[in-house]
């Protein structure tokens, strides 16, 4: 059915949800606000300025410091290309200079320089002395004029100075009252703008208090009209009161007297009653009998309606109870018939995977043959490549010997150039000396008369001979490169690695040795297999338990470390047998793969420090599991949260370092809090809980005493395995002792 709206309820609907209409009091207090908004705005003492002012501070101060770095970085690329420059010319000098012919030519040189200028020094000290007394007679006269010129000259310019001075103290006092005028004006326009806010405050608060005060009489007017209201009411009360009491009064009285004349009726009556008291007796007698025949049969009638309601009851208990129980063989016989067809799909795909097994195991044969076949080709191959190593051998040295006759021949042709080069540029120098007049040439001439020497230790020759080396160096092949190795070393570095596999260790590239042992990652898979069966178990009987999960995450963090040990162990003792004990450096097969000895070394590395990280998550369970059974509930969530976030950090570390030290540090808080929870409560179980945690701190005690029954056979990190898994059986124990009744 329509509904019909006036215009007025429309237009209340509109107002409703529109925004509401600024009034004028309003606009003009949001005016005010804007002009308030806009002087301030300019302001360098506000809080939007000063943080203002703060960020372009940063960014300037940023920029500076940028624009310094790179000025910086300029001038450093300068000063290094200025270095590397005075470098190359230092060294080409010095490969010019440093020969010893050169060193005596520029001693000699030197000397005969020396000589000269001593001869000059002794004529010039004999006319410096004639000239000095001249020259300080001048230099007196020349004192006196000027200091009669500088006395002159500062008189003036002491008259300009104080001239200036009153000028400039004229200005001065003209500026300071021109600023003077101007603050006063500016304080004075801005104690009236003062004023008129402080006056329209005023009036603001005027008129609130104005509206405040009428308010308040309407309020104390309606408490007066209240309280004149209340007063009439008591008045009317107390008179209704006295009316009451006055009808009370009237009401007794003639109470009183109708009570005595129901006396007298009733004495009547009582004569009248006796008189039929027999007859009633009879009558009633009979009544009570009919009464009580009714009375039995109506009970009667209810007790078959209650026999009735109860046998419909139980006949519709015993009807849903076998429809249950129609409902429960079905389920049964619908998971038997799903049982059946998984155990089937199980065969057929057993049955799948073992002709799958059977066709890579063929492969697999077939792929050894191949591979003994390539091994054989490739020792063929390298056969024939030693024999074109050594003839490229034989023709290196053979060239080697003809470049040596070369260079000797070389050398002496270099000697007689030298010579003659020298000699050119001796007379050369000689030359010079006598066109500049030098009397004493003696020393230049016995230079140019010296003679060479040919065996020195920084010879043309010996740097020939280096520069041979290095390219017969470079030259070599990569066998005769391996053979020209030191022997002994080669045979420690086997050595080592035969001692290494005998101990079931296996050395990396990098001269660390990883635990290899059969007995050591057997008893990991072991162990992991355990924990994951007991994870399954707790999922299983987790349906009526809350304190399930904490087991679920120790089992499956154990269970993981424990598959990531094992993975880490088999993959060492496969690359011992593969690297170690095959000193080839070629890639080898590890598990099914061809992998470097570098990817082998990195994928332990990695594995290493997930099994640190999933360590320290057993740890952070350890602490979780006792918080959440003996904490309440908001100090152990708090507890578990701070347990959470030190646990990160410990994993983090360990995960960077790669240290074992940080597993034990990452196992203390569970040892003291643990341990201390279980025997401060002293619950069912207690001491299995503490089992645990003794079994945990024995492994790590084993592993860091290196305590092992043989260590050729079991080692100390399998017997640390047994007693993990002792710590797991311990904890599965104490998993199924709490009851459900015990864990609410």
């Amino acid at each position: 059915m329509p509904v019909n709206l006036n215009e007025s309820e429309l237009d209340r609907i509109r107002q409703s949800i529109s925004d509401p209409v600024q009034s004028n009091h309003e606009a003009k207090r949001q005016h005010l606000k804007e002009l308030s908004t806009q002087r301030t705005g300019k302001w360098p003492n506000t809080l939007e300025a000063m943080r203002r002012k703060k960020e372009n501070w940063k960014k300037d101060k940023e920029e500076r410091e940028e624009a310094e770095r790179l000025k910086i970085d300029e001038e450093e690329l300068r000063l290094q290309k200025e270095y590397r420059t005075k470098q190359i010319e230092r060294a080409n000098r010095l490969l010019y200079e440093q020969t010893d012919r050169m060193k005596t030519l520029r001693s000699k040189e030197l000397l005969a320089d020396v000589l000269q200028d001593r001869e000059y020094q002794i004529g010039e000290k004999n006319a410096f002395k004639a000239m000095d007394q001249k020259v300080e007679d001048g230099w007196t006269g020349v004192l006196m004029a000027q200091l009669r010129d500088a006395d002159k000259k500062a008189d003036d310019e002491r008259k300009v100075r104080e001239r200036k001075h009153k000028e400039l103290v004229v200005m001065q006092q003209k500026q300071l009252e021109e600023y003077k005028n101007s603050h006063i004006a500016t304080l004075r326009e801005e104690m009236r703008d003062g004023e008129r806010i402080k006056a329209k405050a005023e009036q603001d608060a005027r008129d609130e208090e104005e509206t405040e005060l009428a308010r308040k009489r309407r309020v104390k007017q309606a408490n007066e009209d209240m309280r004149l209201a209340n007063e009439r009411l008591n008045l009317l009360r107390k008179q209704e009161a006295e009316k009451e009491v006055a009808e009370e009064f009237k009401r007794q009285e003639d109470a009183r007297k109708k009570e005595e004349r129901t006396l007298k009726r009733d004495e009547l009556q009582r004569q009248r009653d006796e008189k039929k008291a027999a007859q009633k007796m009879r009558m009633a007698t009979e009544n009570l009998l009919q009464f009580e025949a009714k009375s039995e049969a109506r009970l009667e009638s209810q007790k078959k309606e209650v026999r009735q309601k109860e046998d419909n009851v139980l006949k519709c208990r015993a009807e849903r109870r076998a429809s249950q129980k129609d409902a429960i063989n079905h389920s049964r016989s619908l998971q038997l018939q799903e049982k059946e067809r998984r155990k089937h799909d199980d065969l057929e795909i057993a049955k799948e995977q073992s002709l799958k097994w059977a066709d890579y195991n063929q492969r697999v044969e077939r792929s050894i043959v191949k591979e003994e076949q390539d091994k054989r080709l490739d020792n063929i191959r390298l056969a024939a490549l030693q024999r074109q190593q050594a003839d490229a051998k034989r023709t290196i040295d053979m060239e080697d010997r003809a470049a040596q006759i070369l260079a000797e021949e070389t050398i002496k042709n270099g000697h007689s150039m030298d010579q003659e080069l020298y000699k050119q540029y001796a007379a050369h120098v000689l030359d010079d000396a006598e066109k500049m007049g030098m009397a004493n040439t003696f020393p230049l001439k016995q230079a140019l008369k010296a003679k060479g020497i040919d065996l020195l230790p920084a010879s043309g020759f010996r740097v020939y001979k280096e520069k041979m080396a290095e390219v017969r160096e470079r030259h070599k092949s990569p066998a005769a490169a391996e053979a020209s190795q030191p022997t002994g070393t080669t045979t420690t570095t086997n050595q080592q690695k035969v001692d290494n596999a005998l101990d079931w260790a296996y050395l990396n590239m990098g001269g660390e040795t990883w635990d290899c042992q059969p007995a050591c990652w057997i008893t990991d898979y072991v162990l992991a297999v355990q924990c994951f069966i007991s994870t399954a178990a707790v999922v299983y009987s987790s349906s009526n338990r809350t304190d399930s999960i904490w087991y679920m995450v120790y089992f499956v963090a154990m269970g993981t470390t424990a598959s990531l040990g094992g993975f880490l162990h088999h993959m060492a003792f496969k690359a011992m047998k593969k690297f170690n004990l095959d000193p080839a450096k070629t890639s080898k097969r590890v598990f099914g793969v061809y992998l470097q000895q570098s990817t082998v070394d990195t994928c332990l590395a990695w594995v290493w420090r997930f099994c640190l990280g999933f360590t320290t998550l057993t740890n952070f369970a350890l602490v979780a599991a006792p918080a959440s059974r003996y904490l309440s509930l908001h100090l152990s969530e708090l507890t578990i949260w701070i347990a959470g976030v030190g646990y990160s950090f410990v994993g983090a570390a360990a995960f960077v370092k790669m240290q074992t030290s940080i597993m034990l540090l990452g196992f203390l808080p569970p040892m003291f809090f643990g341990g201390i929870s279980a025997v401060a409560s002293l619950s069912d179980g207690w001491l299995l809980e503490l089992l645990v945690l003794l079994f945990i701190l024995a492994g790590g005690l084993v592993q860091a005493a290196e305590a092992a029954p043989s260590h050729k056979h079991f080692n100390h990190n399998a017997l640390a395995h047994v007693l993990l898994s002792a710590s797991a059986t311990a904890m599965i124990m104490h998993f199924y002792m709490r009851t459900p009744e015990q864990v609410e």
